[in-house]
């Protein structure tokens, strides 16, 4: 998408973006700042081709809301009540909260003072700009605050997901130590280079744009700056105090960048790199990745009617559409595959089950598949970038998900059929005479110990 969607509008000095789905109909909505009030842009488009509208008033859910000159807001989940809750850093450093009282679709926002806020006595400097996302890999939101200094501070999220409690971290248990770009930095953080942890970007104030790529790990950050050709945002200027964000504005999948600035106005950059294709074919996990469930450990123990389950895990997430017909065949028994369509990505695993005819006879010991690239058969299953799982020509060997005991009685089947020592019976068993078998020992009550020779054991 080529043309800009925020053309014209215009927030007045210093803008401040942030993009979130503010109505609760899918698609991203604009929230942007004029001094210390907050400009509401409904989506009134589509998620790949947005139009955004000004809603003033009433139509305004932040209407109302003034923190006084250069806010910047951020939307989040904050008490973890499934809405967006709103957070605005202040010129003088601190962080004011509004919790949202209203719906997903129909948000009311409700200022929380004292106690009442969770990031009460922060103060990360002037002008600041916070922005909530889990920088720990724990779980819960985080908050990382930029400044008029130009450096980050960071705030460790140390309560639960609906109670937050924000801690300081500094020196080397601050990720962002060290990092300083001069003057008022503007912060976001999203998976730039697709590795599935988070990288950040910089607004400062002369206007570009500062990359810092995590090389860490997702619960152990570490940012390392990168510059020239090694920063995808070389090159851009929006004049002075850029403040970027970045959301999926296309629809396409990937990240695009909207940019603020000193001017009000609201720069777009789409992302023309072509999203990375997964050819990688999904193939069962490495341990385990077939197992039964609620299966007998003997063929004694069948009945007519058991359900037997088979669980085959894979590598990626699976789509299946009209899958009539997917089975695996044990023994000469399909086990069907008992869901047939998933529009979108699902999990993991497949089950096949089998139900238990009269006169089947399976042995526990034939529980595998000679064949895999013969005894599977799998029909329009595949990964979310399409591509069919594959499977070696290995036998498997299935694996069982609970150790089961089967009551053995009657003569043939309990060697230890007709012995009777009383009341009070403590038997074990251990090699009494040494010729490699297992004899019994039997204490009773009131009664010396009596010794049993097992001749065999069925």
């Amino acid at each position: 998408m080529g043309n800009n969607p925020f053309e014209g509008i215009d927030v007045g000095y210093y803008s401040t973006p942030t993009l979130a789905d503010i109505d609760g109909d899918g698609d991203l909505d604009l929230v942007g700042k004029d001094d210390g009030t907050l400009k509401y842009y409904q989506n009134t488009g589509s998620t790949s081709s947005p139009a955004y509208e000004a809603k003033t008033g009433g139509n305004n859910p932040f209407n109302g809301i003034d923190v006084g000159i250069y806010s910047a807001p951020t939307l989040a989940d904050i008490d973890s009540d499934g809405d967006l809750d709103l957070v605005v850093g202040e010129n003088d450093g601190t962080l004011k909260y509004y919790q949202n009282t209203g719906t997903t679709s129909n948000p009311a926002y409700e200022a929380k003072t004292g106690d009442d806020n969770p990031f009460n006595g922060i103060n990360a400097g002037y002008s600041s700009s916070p922005i909530l996302v889990d920088i720990d890999g724990d779980g819960d939101l985080d908050l990382v605050v930029g400044e008029r200094n130009g450096t980050l501070k960071y705030y460790q999220n140390t309560g639960t997901t609906s109670s937050p409690a924000y801690e300081v971290k500094t020196g080397d248990d601050n990720p962002f130590n060290g990092i300083d770009v001069g003057y008022s930095s503007s912060p976001t953080l999203a998976d730039i280079d697709g590795d599935g942890d988070l990288d950040l970007v910089m607004g400062e104030a002369y206007g570009t744009l500062k990359y810092y790529q995590n090389t860490g790990t997702t619960s152990n950050p570490a940012y390392e700056a990168k510059t020239g050709d090694s920063n995808p945002f070389d090159g851009i200027d929006v004049g002075d105090y850029s403040a970027p964000v970045l959301a999926d504005i296309d629809g396409d999948g990937d990240l695009d960048l909207v940019v603020g600035g000193q001017s009000g106005k609201l720069k777009y950059y789409y992302n023309q790199q072509p999203s990375s294709v997964d050819t990688q074919a999904p193939t069962p996990i490495t341990t385990n990745p077939w197992t039964l469930s609620d299966t007998p450990a003997g063929q004694s123990a069948f009945k007519t009617g058991d359900v037997i389950s088979l669980t085959l895990t894979m590598s990626e997430t699976l789509k299946l559409n009209n899958t009539t017909g997917s089975k695996v065949v044990i023994a000469g028994k399909d086990f069907v595959l008992d869901k047939t369509a998933s529009t979108t990505a699902g999990d993991k695993k497949l089950v096949f089950k089998y139900s238990v005819q009269a006169g089947d006879s399976i042995a526990a010991t034939d529980f595998d598949i000679d064949n895999p690239t013969s005894d599977i058969t799998l029909n329009n299953i595949t990964d979310v970038a399409g591509n069919a799982p594959v499977f070696t020509a290995d036998r498997v060997v299935l694996a069982k998900t609970k150790l089961e005991y089967i009551e053995k009685t009657g003569l043939g089947n309990n060697p230890f059929n007709g012995i009777d020592v009383g009341s009070y019976s403590t038997p074990i068993l251990a090699d009494i005479d040494g010729d490699g078998d297992l004899d019994l020992v039997v204490g009773e009550f009131m009664a010396p110990l009596n010794t049993i020779k097992i001749q065999a054991l069925l």
